[in-house]
């Protein structure tokens, strides 16, 4: 188990081992991966109270989205989205993302998904249920 939990919340197996053993607390980023990998809520996580199990009510509810009137100011252009990639590419490449960053990106792509505004075909390596 230790092993495991090590390699998806990437973190030491020595690490992963004093959160099991209670001899360190995880920080928030890792907590929010921990929780996520376990598929349950961080408050429960953190005090074992409430429902132990996630939703999908309660993930759309910490993450709302704007109401459909919403006026949008402007659209984004080519470009912008080209360089906005580029440098993700690059921040993923050089190994700078937190596992926070990754969590945010893998809802965006779900989002996209769920709402059919990604035109493009999927892409398996950004799916977290793959």
């Amino acid at each position: 188990m230790g092993a495991r939990l090590a390699q998806a919340v990437r973190v030491t197996p020595k690490a992963a081992s004093k959160w099991i053993n209670g001899e360190a607390r995880p920080s928030h980023a890792k907590k929010v991966a921990l929780a996520r990998w376990l598929g349950v809520r961080e408050a429960w996580l953190d005090y074992g109270q409430g429902r132990m199990l996630r939703d999908d009510d309660e993930r759309e509810a910490a993450y709302p989205r704007p109401p459909g009137n919403t006026l949008r100011v402007a659209e984004p252009s080519p470009a912008r989205a080209a360089q906005t990639l580029s440098l993700i590419e690059a921040a993923v490449q050089a190994g700078e993302l937190e596992d926070a960053d990754l969590l945010l990106l893998e809802q965006l792509v779900q989002r996209l998904r769920r709402t059919g505004q990604n035109t493009a075909a999927p892409c398996d390596d950004l799916d977290p249920d793959a």
